[in-house]
């Protein structure tokens, strides 16, 4: 007779590392290859743990927990204290033993670690490389909406420089929802002469890759940052000779071995967190497109055109953020923006479009990027859609998270073709992705579009169905009753930055949320944030490089001879 038993906690602390291990429980004394030779399991011979939710009503894995070995660690992130019910489960030599698991809030916040993600939020699958989207996904626990500062660094690669030399490449700001904020950084290729130019001879990393690294730190909080391990970038231009002019240079914050020190006994928050990243000495170039006698762009997605001589395109249609796009995505933006309000509106109308991605995607302008509101809605890519939006426009929400931004842009515009009559202020344009029943009272500034103090038909939901439940968060009075609490984005009075209960229609039960009890979302809290925080700064990103669209004019051949 024998049994397995998993040693370890079942109320880990949130961003505390734990340790679990099996138990080999045996009542006899069969000899232990013999209690192994179980055929009754497709874990036989190995150990694997898994980790599962209770989500709305249904078990599911919790992916990416996985981990084999009789031994392993686990550490809960933020987001696991809002699942009513998580069990840990592990499978061993034929047999599997569990435990119920309940993740307590973490008496200090900090920051886990920072992750380094590729530009479709996943894990790269190659080196990263100059021309690629890095994005910067900052774990943190009980840091709840708190602004996170992440820096791009380049790294000069000598340790006796280490500490001086390193330059700065980026500054941004990400805010932390749900345990996470994600941070975007280009690398330039026009970065690479500054990396070529600080390596000495005998660097480690002098012929393949460039060093840079990403720190993080909380606003307001200690002065050390957070850095990420190094990430080294190919450069096709290397030249190994040194400027005789010094490369201007910031102080980077310590490097991750000299914050070991930071959590100490006092316990203060643990704000910061360094990541490196290796790129590879050469530009990326996209697989799928070949370049024909430097003429023509061929692209299998049918986006093909030719290259042109003069005046840049990109520039002379600027707009707002438009340096966070490629050549192909800002020419679609405002493509889709003429064929909704004509060419004399398209690049205002693309600035205010680019501002309503900034704030949906949490400034990444990700077509995979994904959501969940407050009472469990999905949403996915530029403008957030949901599975029932998606489907109301000839898509789904799966179909969606696999598109390209371009490819996503043809779905935008079919849905915001919908109300473009009445589209008149940049509120009303972000109306038609909150809340389309509002389309046309943007200049209404005293209007309540979301309103927590009114009533709904069937009261609290206790005796609704849940199914019914999910059709009628989506449909009036009920969206505009629970959109407040689902939108701490507007809430800009003092006093609704506090947690307090509220009841949560959809999942039956008090939940800590921000907001004033029967508070209400304004027109004017809605433009003061779209303004201010999301298209304003977008006309300090205007594109100022090299258009991909155009070429150099070449110079007429003269009689009798040939181009090679």
């Amino acid at each position: 007779m024998s049994n397995l038993k998993i040693n370890g906690t079942s109320m880990p602390v949130v961003g505390v590392k734990e340790i679990y291990s099996v138990l080999h429980i045996t009542d006899s004394k069969i000899p232990q290859n013999q209690l192994y030779n179980d055929n009754s399991s497709v874990f036989e011979n190995q150990i694997k743990w898994f980790i599962y939710v209770l989500d709305r009503g249904k078990w599911r894995l919790a992916k990416g927990n996985e981990k084999t070995g009789e031994t392993v660690d686990f550490t809960f992130t933020q987001t696991s204290l809002k699942w009513k019910e998580m069990k840990m489960i592990v499978h061993a030599y034929g047999r599997k033993a569990m435990i119920d698991i309940k993740p307590q809030k973490a008496s200090q916040g900090k920051i886990l670690y920072v992750e380094l993600l590729d530009k479709n939020y996943k894990i790269p699958t190659r080196p990263f490389a100059y021309g690629d989207w890095i994005i910067a996904r900052v774990h943190c626990v009980d840091m709840e909406l708190l602004p996170v500062k992440v820096i791009l660094w380049e790294d000069d690669g000598g340790k006796t420089r280490q500490n001086t030399t390193n330059v700065k490449i980026e500054s941004k700001k990400g805010d932390i929802i749900n345990g996470t904020a994600d941070v975007a950084f280009y690398l330039n290729p026009s970065h690479m002469w500054l990396a070529n130019a600080k390596l000495a001879p005998g660097d480690k990393n002098e012929g393949e890759f460039h060093e840079y690294y990403v720190t993080a730190e909380i606003f307001e909080k200690v002065s050390k940052r957070t850095p990420s391990k190094n990430a080294n970038v190919p450069n096709p231009d290397y030249k190994p000779e040194i400027p005789k002019q010094p490369i201007p240079a910031e102080q980077k914050g310590p490097s991750k071995k000299e914050t070991k020190g930071i959590a100490k006994s006092d316990k203060k928050v643990h704000d910061y967190h360094e990541q490196k990243v290796a790129v590879k000495k050469e530009v990326w170039k996209d697989p799928f497109i070949e370049t024909i006698n430097s003429l023509m762009t061929v692209n299998v997605d049918d986006l093909w055109g030719s290259k042109k001589t003069g005046n840049c395109v990109c520039k002379e249609n600027n707009f707002y953020w438009s340096d966070k796009l490629t050549c192909d995505e800002r020419k679609k933006v405002l493509e889709v923006c003429a064929n909704i309000w004509g060419e004399d509106k398209k690049k205002d109308k693309a600035s205010e479009l680019m501002a309503i991605m900034h704030l949906e995607t949490i400034k990444t302008f990700s077509p995979s990027k994904k959501g969940v509101s407050k009472n469990g809605t999905k949403f996915i890519g530029l403008i957030q859609f949901s599975a029932t939006t998606a489907k109301s426009i000839g898509t789904t929400y799966e179909a969606l998270g696999e598109m390209t931004f371009v490819e996503q842009m043809k779905y935008v515009e079919k849905y915001l073709k919908q109300n473009k009559d009445k589209m008149t202020t940049i509120v009303d344009f972000y109306l038609q992705v909150i809340k389309p029943g509002d389309v046309g009272k943007g200049n209404q500034p005293d209007h309540a579009v979301f309103d927590e103090s009114i009533s709904v038909p069937d009261g609290d939901g206790r005796n609704t169905s849940q199914e019914q439940r999910d059709k009628n968060i989506n449909r009036e009075p009920w969206v505009t009753k629970y959109g407040y609490a689902s939108n701490p984005t507007f809430m800009t009075e003092k006093d609704e930055k506090k947690l307090r209960k509220r009841w949560v229609y959809t999942r039956q039960r008090y939940e800590d949320r921000y907001g004033t009890i029967g508070g209400k979302t304004t027109i004017k809290e809605i433009d003061d944030v779209l303004r201010n925080v999301h298209y304003k700064p977008g006309a300090t990103q205007l594109f100022n490089g090299k258009c991909d669209d155009v070429v150099e004019e070449k110079k007429e051949v003269a009689d009798g001879e040939r181009a090679p």
